[in-house]
């Protein structure tokens, strides 16, 4: 089951918009890589909701596809296929997990620079 926002996202209210969970009800919201929902992951990777934004969480493969891409890119974000889920389903992932690594928000700093941005 997916969860939904009950509105679109928007930084101002990060903190209190809700998104309904078909198994967890309302929710605030993650933003996770697709794989979170139908895997076990062997890592996982959490960067905490913040004032302005909400938690973020990928698994180890998309780990690996945001290494080789230096970043959040195109490539990346393509492994991802990012998509809403709840903190109780976060908390269900984490449980599940073999390692969960925590980053400083509000997102992931890659100091790689792109070959194609030097």
């Amino acid at each position: 089951m997916a969860c939904r926002p009950r509105r679109r996202w928007a930084p101002e209210h990060a903190m209190s918009a809700l998104i309904s969970c078909g198994r967890h009800g309302e929710r605030l919201p993650v933003l996770a890589c697709v794989h979170l929902r139908s895997t076990f992951p062997k890592a996982l990777f959490v960067v905490p909701a913040d004032d302005e934004w909400p938690a973020t969480a990928w698994c180890g493969l998309c780990e690996e596809a945001r290494l080789a891409d230096r970043g959040w890119y195109d490539a990346a974000d393509a492994v991802a296929q990012w998509d809403w889920s709840c903190t109780r389903c976060l908390e269900d992932s984490i449980a599940r997990a073999q390692h969960t690594t925590f980053a400083a928000g509000p997102a992931v700093q890659t100091p790689e620079v792109r070959s194609d941005e030097v």
